[in-house]
């Protein structure tokens, strides 16, 4: 249940930053235009742009995740045996566990902090742009619990999880 769980919220994630990514490509592709062909720019699309970059980040970190394309240093690990790798497998991300549900707390914090703030041109709360945090560490939990479990399961994780 936990794989079809983390599964879907893949597909869903990617869904999102592709759409996240074409409004990127609009919206920048119209600053330029606007700048360089009639001299007249968009004043909120570079602030539009952060936000949407910032989002489509931290979507795409739980996808990452999964997927095992974050950077790692396996050396060490690929010459343990096969149990221990099993146990250091768990422990790194156990370890990484307990990172996300810090990330995740510290995150929603700083979204109720911060949603009474408004942003220069957009005029949104804040804590729009940094709802981000909690839900990119939430997303990243998910798909780190299926991993564990898959690495209790199986002993270890084959990073080739694209289907």
């Amino acid at each position: 249940m936990l794989q079809r769980i983390s599964y879907l919220l893949d597909r869903f994630s990617c869904i999102c930053v592709i759409i996240l990514l074409a409004v990127l490509v609009i919206v920048v592709f119209a600053q330029v235009l606007g700048r360089y062909v009639f001299h007249s720019s968009i004043f909120w699309s570079e602030e539009l742009s952060r936000y949407v970059t910032v989002w489509a980040t931290m979507l795409c970190s739980g996808v990452c995740l999964r997927r095992g394309a974050h950077m790692g240093i396996r050396f060490v690990h690929d010459l343990l045996p096969e149990l221990l790798r099993k146990y250091t497998s768990l422990m790194v991300y156990s370890a990484i566990m307990i990172f996300l549900v810090i990330v995740f707390a510290n995150g929603v914090k700083l979204v109720d902090k911060t949603w009474a703030q408004l942003s220069p041109t957009l005029l949104m709360p804040m804590g729009i742009a940094y709802l981000s945090v909690p839900v990119g560490a939430a997303l990243m939990m998910v798909q780190n619990l299926a991993l564990l479990e898959k690495i209790w399961r199986t002993g270890g994780i084959d990073n080739e999880t694209t289907d």
